[in-house]
């Protein structure tokens, strides 16, 4: 499949989006965490009260977590490899039940990251958030205090090292010791952003996925926009007017206010009301967007797909130049 410059870049311009179908999740608690696998129809949600769901390819189903504990995020390597933290532990899926492998006692445990020798973990504090990292086994853990403040988002690059965007606006690199730490950027002393949510993509040549553009992307939001790390500066991307709870590339979601939770793709607000049948749901969102479908998952126990929305990466040459461009292609065609 061929596109003309002209034409992906009008696709860039004018993201469509398709209609949003709400799934029975089988739970009214509250879903705090997604991650969902790229090679396999599975995914894992996780809430409140030791919540899990397990999409199968055709609906969520609640599993048993061994937990009352409530978790918050969730992060897997394979359909058989996931972890999933919350308060005072982590959890693993080993692709029949899930079992605790990490206990901290008193200490709400999120983000988290798996690595093929490493679970990494933040612990948030208001003076001094902590960021960890454990053997697969839980065991040779070790923790410091985290030089970005409240850590939103980490991420694992083709070195081995772990990059970390915290809410204080710095982004950091420790190898897999935590010995060794360095900023990839670090924010101003009398410039600190208090960021509400935090994403990042890190360039890998190795790794086709993530060639969605040829340098690493650094993205967050606060009270007012989203923001991009641009020349070693953050610069401000789309006013949101509203709390930003999440972000990815340049999608956002938070709350509007009342009606119902706002999706920002690029600067153009799209809103997803919340049902009349349930009044009791709130408007607060967190959302995940993979290559098959934008999925939105709402506190009070709801969960809201669009499958046929799809990024298309397409790849073009223009005799020795190679480029890169994303597209959003979500009317089904």
């Amino acid at each position: 499949m061929k596109y003309s410059l002209a034409v992906m870049l009008t696709l860039i311009a004018r993201p469509v989006f398709g209609q949003f179908t709400q799934l029975p999740s089988g739970t009214t608690e509250n879903l705090n965490g997604i991650w969902m696998d790229d090679d396999s129809p599975f995914g894992v949600i996780v809430g409140n009260n030791g919540t899990i769901l397990h999409w199968d390819g055709v609906q969520w189903n609640v599993v048993a977590s061994n937990t009352m504990e409530h978790l918050y995020d969730v992060h897997g390597l394979s359909a058989t490899d996931v972890v999933a933290s919350g308060q005072n532990l982590v959890l693993h899926w080993d692709g029949l039940a899930w079992s605790q492998v990490i206990s901290i006692a008193n200490s709400p445990i999120t983000p988290v990251l798996l690595t093929a020798d490493r679970i990494w973990y933040g612990i948030p504090d208001s003076q001094f958030p902590i960021i960890g990292r454990c053997d697969r086994m839980g065991q040779g853990c070790l923790g410091i205090v985290s030089p970005v403040g409240l850590v939103l988002a980490m991420q694992q690059h083709a070195s081995g090292d772990v990059f970390f965007m915290g809410t204080s606006g710095s982004v950091g690199r420790h190898d897999a010791t935590l010995m060794n730490f360095s900023y990839v950027h670090e924010q101003p002393i009398g410039d600190l952003q208090s960021f509400t949510a935090a994403w990042m993509q890190l360039a890998d040549p190795m790794i086709p996925k993530a060639l969605k553009r040829g340098e690493d992307q650094f993205v967050a939001g606060d009270y007012l926009f989203t923001r991009r790390l641009v020349s070693n500066a953050w610069a401000p991307a789309c006013a949101t007017n509203f709390d930003v709870l999440s972000v990815f590339d340049f999608f956002a979601g938070g709350d509007d206010g009342g009606l119902g939770s706002v999706i920002l793709a690029g600067c153009d607000p799209f809103l997803l009301p919340e049902p009349v049948t349930d009044a009791a749901v709130t408007s607060e969102l967190f959302f995940f967007f993979s290559e098959e479908e934008l999925i939105t998952t709402h506190l009070n126990g709801l969960i809201s797909m669009n499958r046929n929305c799809r990024p298309l990466w397409e790849m073009f040459a223009a005799q020795t130049i190679v480029s890169y461009v994303e597209a959003i292609n979500c009317d089904g065609n």
